[in-house]
């Protein structure tokens, strides 16, 4: 329990150090907005269900997505 307490502690000091390091303070996820090379690219892609018990991915009646 206390190696856990340990662990989590340098942990963080070290995502402090990495964030200054890197002047990501004032970065914030969900400010960020996706790149349009990505949305572009995203959207050619078809959704596929993957069945997590076997391993496998599952036939689809998903079409591609268009916008």
């Amino acid at each position: 329990m206390e190696c856990a307490v340990i662990f989590l502690e340098l942990w963080k000091k070290y995502l402090e150090i990495i964030t200054h390091h890197w002047d990501m303070t004032s970065f914030d996820t969900l400010e960020e907005h996706p790149r349009p090379e990505y949305l572009a690219k995203l959207s050619t892609l078809k959704k596929r269900k993957v069945n997590l018990l076997q391993g496998f991915l599952q036939k689809s009646q998903w079409s591609p997505v268009t916008q």
